[in-house]
């Protein structure tokens, strides 16, 4: 699919917008001429895996409860001693060179 034309003339040395220049130089009839014919698109059936056992309401509740609760989180003390930037890159020191 052609989305846009741009025309260069190399002796002038300029460039043109495809669109500028008339409508038989503008990406839709250049499509239309020249083009391929987009795929029709298919609607996919949602894969359904047989051997993942459902899971009950329950079940997810508690699971739901594990991950939010307060005892999966860090405690405060040990936020302060990391940066949330990460690790800084060290820059390496150029000393005089001797020689």
């Amino acid at each position: 699919m052609i989305y846009g034309v741009t025309d260069i003339d190399h002796n002038s040395k300029t460039v043109f917008k495809g669109s500028l220049l008339g409508k038989e130089y503008s990406a839709s009839v250049i499509n239309r001429k020249y083009g391929t014919i987009p795929p029709e698109k298919t609607e996919e059936a949602p894969v359904i895996h047989p051997s993942e056992p459902e899971m009950k309401e329950t079940e997810l509740v508690e699971g739901l409860l594990d991950i939010f609760s307060l005892e999966s989180y860090p405690y405060p003390a040990d936020d302060l001693t990391q940066s949330p930037y990460g690790k800084k890159k060290k820059r390496k020191r150029r000393g005089p060179h001797l020689g």
